[in-house]
């Protein structure tokens, strides 16, 4: 195995910005990404973010085409985001890219071998208020390098994994659009509302000793727009933010701004923390709230009635206020009839998906 630097294995380029005061660099053909559109990213390859620029945009700033397999690093604000290219695209300031020779470097194993150094690169970072991975300090970093024929076995063998879980989450994203559709439809034709607060009543009680550690927590940074809600937590400091037990049948909503986007439900979890509303309403309303409290309409209600200003919060007694459509009991009926098989589904994928990433874990230790 050869121990080699990165900067004569690929080639390191930075990314850039347009003017954002000139429209005419906005909304084109090329594929840009910022760190923003990996925040939630769950993907090993990219193809675009949320925004394009267009080649007057391209040609007025200092960023770089790379082409489809280079690996996109985030370099600051945070440090160590991943994903590859799926086809040339370019990025801002916030990322160093890195083109593989990839006679000697596969794209699929940079990408796995920085993903278990996240911690060392920011360690090596600079900057005092916020750090800032340099182009020069991540040349030089070294990485152990096999052979080609040993780094296509270990991308083989960790991307049957990894294609799993990505098809999991396709999956979980295609149930999840469905359970939202059937709400929609069906809310439109209620005739009457009534406050959350008469169908919901809040629910966990605080953890009164320290015996949690390795259990499962769900909190603010583990929520995701998907309705997973799910980590293997033992960080210490998770106690001091009012740490719960986590009743199996709760519904959860992420009670700062902007995790208000961030509801659902947990499985196999153990506790929630404070920052997470955790609530409970009857069998038969189960679904209803989930899909009520997973709509736009709830989202733009808690956007409008968050109070503070440094970190907007949501109390769960203005949550209580929203009107919400109500299902005669025969819509209801009609309602849960067809979206209780996709949620049972969504539960056995979210059984799954944790499983799955442990052994991916296993792997990434053992080969990394």
């Amino acid at each position: 195995m050869e121990r080699i630097q990165l900067k004569n294995v690929t080639t390191i380029v930075n990314g850039s910005t347009p003017s954002t005061a000139n429209s005419e660099n906005w909304d084109g053909d090329i594929a840009w990404i910022t760190p923003k559109d990996l925040s939630n990213f769950q993907q090993r390859f990219i193809s675009n973010g949320s925004r394009n620029i267009t080649e007057t945009g391209y040609n007025s700033c200092s960023t770089t085409m790379v082409p489809k397999g280079t690996v996109l690093l985030t370099s600051r604000a945070p440090i160590g985001y991943l994903a590859i290219a799926s086809n040339p695209l370019c990025t801002n300031q916030g990322f160093k890219s890195l083109i593989c020779d990839t006679g000697r470097l596969l794209p699929l194993y940079l990408y796995y071998w920085l993903s278990t150094k996240v911690e060392y690169l920011k360690s090596i970072s600079d900057g005092a208020t916020f750090k800032e991975l340099s182009k020069t300090t991540l040349e030089n970093v070294e990485i152990d390098l096999p052979d080609i024929e040993t780094q296509q076995h270990i991308v083989g063998t960790i991307g049957t994994i990894d294609d799993l879980i990505e098809n999991y989450q396709e999956e979980m994203s295609i149930f999840n659009k469905a359970l939202s559709q059937y709400y929609q439809l069906f809310s439109s034709i209620c005739t009457q509302t009534a406050k959350l607060g008469n169908i919901v009543e809040k629910c966990g009680q605080p953890l009164r000793n320290h015996e949690w550690e390795h259990k499962e927590v769900v909190d603010l940074s583990t929520m995701s727009q998907s309705n997973v809600c799910i980590i293997n937590a033992s960080d210490g400091s998770l106690f001091s933010t009012n740490v719960k037990t986590l009743e199996p049948t709760a519904l959860l909503y992420g009670s700062i701004r902007p995790y208000f986007r961030k509801a659902g439900f947990a499985v196999n979890a153990d506790f929630v923390t404070g920052t997470v509303h955790e609530f409970k309403t009857s069998k038969e309303c189960y679904l209803w709230v989930l899909g009520v409290i997973s709509s736009e309409k709830f989202h733009d209600f808690t956007n409008t009635n968050s109070q503070g200003t440094k970190m907007p919060m949501i109390n769960f007694s203005t949550m209580c206020l929203y009107d919400m459509p109500l299902p005669s009991r025969e819509v209801l009926r009609s309602y849960n009839e067809i979206v209780s098989p996709i949620y049972l589904h969504i539960r056995q994928i979210m059984k799954k998906l944790p499983l799955l990433q442990r052994e991916k874990t296993i792997l990434l230790e053992k080969y990394f």
